[in-house]
């Protein structure tokens, strides 16, 4: 059985755990797989969705690249029935199955983390959230927490220069933007960062501006690679990749056989790194 995998592209924080599940899963089930890499583009998604279809192969699983409207080829397999699993990031008002974290539980946890530390002044930068639902749904976790905590919900930085997948670490107008936010909310004692990146990008940004991280502000992102350099670990959330990949082709063979699957969605947890301590003072 021939199995296609698209995905955007991955660096260390995250993307090659979901891979490996994929790959281990295959290989325990005697099946080829056949990745494509998108870069992010629609163009080459589609591009690399017809040709798996060309290749013959039984069925697909696609993590989607990031944009605001349905990718043609993705609506097609979903017209057509074709099997078809969204790894990651389902997309919204499409009648598909999906494997992906619950990120609204997931961001919900981060600012109810940084709440546990004293923090009640806690800002959230992301990129555009209309790009994906994960993005969506992170900021709605943030925004549900501090709801149903009653406290007051703080400027969201939503970067327009968004680098997802090529080296968003060496953005400066990224860097710039989030200098700028801090320096001018100087109130703030934590942030979220939506992307291991940009988690990156704050505590680079606070070193310019003189904020000690985290005697002064704390910083949690979501996910973090294995091998790292250049900053301490950063207290993260981690997503369960590796069981998220697994699921995904063991959902995709029960489309093939069955012709029915249900969709699935992760817990996460937050790991504790060097960037996150208890609220101290305002004062910077």
């Amino acid at each position: 059985m021939k199995i296609g995998y698209v995905m955007p592209d991955y660096d260390d924080s995250y993307g090659p755990r979901l891979y490996y599940g994929i790959e281990r899963e295959c290989a325990d089930q005697d099946c080829l797989l056949i990745i494509r890499r998108s870069l992010g583009s629609r163009e080459e998604e589609e591009a690399a969705i017809r040709f798996l279809v060309e290749a013959g192969v039984d069925g697909i699983i696609i993590w989607p690249a990031s944009y605001e409207k349905y990718n043609d080829q993705i609506l097609k397999l979903v017209f057509e029935k074709f099997p078809l699993v969204l790894l990651d990031r389902p997309l919204k008002g499409l009648n598909s199955v999906s494997v992906s974290t619950n990120n609204v539980k997931a961001s919900y946890k981060a600012a109810e983390f940084l709440m546990g530390l004293g923090h009640d002044k806690i800002g959230f930068i992301s990129p555009p959230a209309a790009v994906t639902t994960v993005l969506e749904e992170r900021v709605q976790g943030y925004i549900q927490c501090h709801a149903e905590h009653g406290i007051m919900v703080q400027k969201i930085l939503e970067l327009s220069d968004t680098t997802y997948y090529h080296s968003g670490l060496n953005s400066k107008s990224n860097q710039d933007a989030i200098a700028s936010y801090l320096d001018a909310n100087r109130h703030l004692s934590a942030v979220i960062a939506a992307e291991y990146s940009i988690g990156v990008l704050a505590y680079q940004a606070a070193a310019r501006l003189g904020i000690q991280v985290p005697e002064q502000l704390s910083i949690v992102c979501f996910d973090h690679p294995t091998h790292w350099w250049g900053t301490p670990m950063i207290t993260h959330v981690l997503q369960d990749e590796l069981q998220m990949g697994k699921t995904s082709l063991r959902t995709l063979l029960g489309l093939i056989h069955e012709n029915k699957a249900d969709s699935s969605m992760f817990d996460s947890t937050i790991v504790e790194g060097s960037t996150t301590t208890k609220f101290l003072s305002n004062e910077r």
